[in-house]
């Protein structure tokens, strides 16, 4: 609200951008910690 007093809305930009990051960061550490990697896990484990 403040940005758009100032007529500055660049504020909501970093404030949405920096929300989306804490979502993918939380989200890849609960990936994380229940697979124990982040990455694909491939063919091999496919049929888990």
């Amino acid at each position: 609200m403040f940005g758009f007093l100032t007529g500055r809305p660049e504020f909501l930009d970093l404030a949405i951008l920096y929300g989306m990051f804490n979502v993918i960061g939380t989200i890849a550490v609960l990936k994380f910690f229940r697979y124990g990697d982040l990455g694909d896990p491939g063919e091999h484990e496919a049929g888990r």
